[in-house]
């Protein structure tokens, strides 16, 4: 059996009364677990409640369930019932404007899913290649400068979230278990850190998984992040 070890840390950004994003982990009764990770939209008001809200409604349904025989399609519908059905019931009675991104992984001992939703991200260092992927894909639109044609830092627009405004639309796909580290990140954390510093963090040997988190965030406050900045990390043996 795989055996998994989970640490995290989640702090409130530096001009924020409150910190929207939002980390959980659970394990079901099949011994599948659930890792995921939230980030209220900061400019809609009850975002840190829907994020909670969130976490709350899948574990609950998370409990019973059993992935071992889903394909991509059943598991993404899976998710996309208890949006549409229990989330969104839930969005009304807090505040019509509340929006979250949300970033899960299911894992079992033979076939593991991720299912993504707007910018918190995924990550995996996979111990044996000793190299380090980003698994999902960002759902922002990046504004483009007119007079030196780069991308600008902070002109972003996020383009997909769980909200009442705008049907969500979710990433699905099958991944594979491998011994290292999946880390979950919010955008305080990876606009400001390259994917090379994550590489270089995992695979030191010097330091332990909760002081490999510490340097991640020290690096991102180092960096400039104001933000609320959130990391879930699982190591995986």
């Amino acid at each position: 059996m795989t055996k998994i070890q989970i640490y995290f840390k989640s702090i409130a950004g530096k001009e924020k009364k409150q910190n929207q994003d939002f980390y959980f982990w659970k394990k079901n009764v099949h011994q599948q677990i659930l890792l995921g990770i939230a980030d209220g939209v900061g400019s809609y008001e009850n975002s840190y409640s829907l994020g909670k809200i969130v976490s709350q409604i899948l574990q609950k349904n998370f409990i019973e369930q059993n992935f071992e025989n889903l394909t991509k399609e059943q598991v993404k519908n899976w998710l996309k019932n208890i949006i549409e059905i229990k989330i969104h019931k839930e969005i009304k009675k807090i505040s019509e404007k509340a929006a979250t991104t949300l970033s899960i992984v299911i894992l079992d001992e033979n076939k593991s899913y991720l299912c993504h939703i707007g910018n918190t991200r995924i990550y995996q260092f996979d111990k044996a290649r000793n190299k380090t992927f980003c698994l999902t894909q960002d759902h922002e639109f990046h504004k483009q400068s007119e007079d030196t044609f780069s991308w600008m830092k902070g002109e972003k627009f996020l383009t997909n979230s769980i909200s009442n405004t705008s049907n969500c639309y979710i990433d699905v796909e099958e991944i594979q278990l491998k011994p290292g580290y999946l880390i979950l990140t919010t955008d305080g954390m990876h606009d400001f850190i390259d994917q090379h510093f994550i590489y270089q963090t995992l695979s030191n040997k010097e330091y332990t998984e909760k002081e490999k988190i510490e340097l991640l965030f020290e690096k991102s406050r180092f960096a400039g992040s104001l933000d609320d900045i959130t990391c879930l990390l699982a190591k995986i043996n």
